[in-house]
């Protein structure tokens, strides 16, 4: 988390959403028989790429994260945009540069994965520390401002909390009473409700 809030301070991106993006990538690792150590370098380097990635290419970094997540998962096709070959050819390659020699169709989707994530940093070379290099640029500014946005609209959220907690339950046994009296009034006059 320390990592993380100097990474939102440094970027200007949103603390919650690079937990969730860091998170996901975390858990995704641990699902597939990573060590907890392992899954945490896959979820802070793989979180990094997605901001350089979009800086790079200028697409939303929410895409980038969520591109990055299925080229994990072998949805190959979402990381050539970037100039990510994740093919199996790829995979074999990478294998035999590693000194693995167990066929890649043997691999487990852990195995499998730790590839393509090598691939994928291998590969985005240009890309790392993009995000950084650029952040004065229009294009980066505009997701800077995208991001603390949210910031601002959750943070103002979190100030009707009190407010939501006493109106909702409300809100909601009022809608109770109005859809029972619009069913009986639907059955008095004989509709099936």
């Amino acid at each position: 988390d320390k990592f993380l809030s100097k990474m939102s301070a440094a970027s200007g991106m949103d603390l919650t959403n690079l937990r969730s993006a860091t998170g996901t990538f975390a858990l995704l690792g641990r699902s597939m028989g990573m060590t907890t150590d392992q899954a945490e370098i896959l979820s802070t380097t793989s979180t990094q790429l997605g901001l350089g990635l979009a800086s790079l290419v200028n697409v939303p970094v929410a895409q980038a994260l969520g591109d990055i997540k299925s080229g994990l998962v072998g949805q190959t096709e979402t990381m050539y945009k970037y100039g990510v070959d994740l093919t199996e050819a790829s995979l074999k390659e990478e294998a035999l540069a590693e000194g693995i020699s167990k066929s890649v169709r043997q691999m487990s989707q852990g195995e499998k994965m730790a590839l393509r994530y090598n691939l994928m940093l291998k590969q985005t070379a240009l890309t790392h520390g993009d995000f950084a290099r650029t952040i004065e640029s229009p294009a980066n500014q505009v997701k800077i401002l995208s991001e603390r946005l949210v910031t601002a609209g959750r943070a103002i959220g979190t100030m009707f909390i009190p407010a939501l907690t006493v109106i909702l339950p409300i809100a909601n046994a009022v809608l109770i009473i109005v859809t029972k009296l619009a069913n009986a009034l639907a059955a008095f006059f004989g509709y099936t409700p």
